[in-house]
């Protein structure tokens, strides 16, 4: 291949790609099912993906799939946020006791 050829090549998206659960489970599955086995739950950040079963990557770490495995703070329950708070304030006052 000669300099001309390689400003020519394209990276074409994979067909399939492998995933593995562990050192052991490996599996062929397709790349469009990447992302609705995500959503169904079958597949977690801590899995990982290759398309050559040699450099591994894991799913949250992927740039085209770490959006799928952002924590989402969008609910917070009132109650246990003032439990924190109060424990905190106690928490707070004994540590000014202890260097008092």
């Amino acid at each position: 291949m000669n300099s001309e050829d390689r400003g020519k090549i394209s990276i074409r998206p994979l067909e399939s790609v492998w995933v593995r659960r562990g050192k052991d489970a490996v599996r062929k599955i397709s790349s469009k099912m990447l992302v609705p086995n995500i959503k169904a739950g079958k597949l977690f950040g801590d899995d990982e993906v290759s398309g050559d079963c040699k450099s591994w990557i894991r799913l949250e770490r992927h740039s085209q799939l770490s959006h799928y495995f952002k924590s989402s703070t969008e609910w917070v329950n009132p109650e246990i946020s003032q439990k924190a708070h109060a424990q905190l304030e106690e928490l707070a006052g004994m540590l000014e006791d202890l260097n008092s």
